[in-house]
């Protein structure tokens, strides 16, 4: 750390930073237990699992990694009301908070999805969702758009 002129305080670069505030972390929280709805719910190639956990004031990023949850014997989804046991962490590329998740397990049906599947059911019997509401579809277009550069002169050179 170099010191700042103006105030001779230590100057952090940006890496220095967020490594600090990843050890902060991690040693302030230990292992603790998590729960909320689950949503951006994505399974890559890679076998690690990332969500957002979220109730109706904040939400936070997770990641659950391969040799944790193929121990699961629950296949989550978006909407469901989990429990996670993890450790607070920072991924210092991004300067993001996340939970390290090593388990889950199923709390029911998260309350956005209760209030979605309430206000759908609603809509369904006003009958919103009746056939006699949609308009057909047209398989074939009457109209084809195309866009062209300008012409240029062939004794132009660039």
């Amino acid at each position: 750390m170099a010191p700042c002129k103006a105030t001779k305080l230590p100057a952090f670069t940006v890496s220095e930073l967020n490594n600090e505030v990843k050890s902060l972390l991690e040693s302030s929280f230990r292992i603790i237990q998590v729960e909320g709805e689950l949503s951006n719910f994505v399974r890559p190639g890679s076998g690690h699992w990332y969500f957002t956990l979220k109730d109706s004031g904040a939400q936070v990023r997770c990641a659950m990694f391969k040799n944790r949850n193929h121990y699961l014997n629950y296949q989550p989804k978006n909407g469901d009301k989990v429990r996670v046991r993890a450790k607070v962490s920072l991924y210092p590329g991004r300067g993001d908070y996340q939970l390290i998740c090593d388990y889950m397990e199923d709390a029911g049906i998260g309350s956005l999805q209760q209030a979605y599947e309430a206000l759908k059911l609603q809509l369904q019997r006003q009958g919103l969702f009746d056939q006699s509401h949609k308009r057909p579809y047209r398989s074939s277009q009457n109209v084809l758009g195309l866009l062209l550069p300008q012409p240029v002169p062939r004794s132009t050179t660039f």
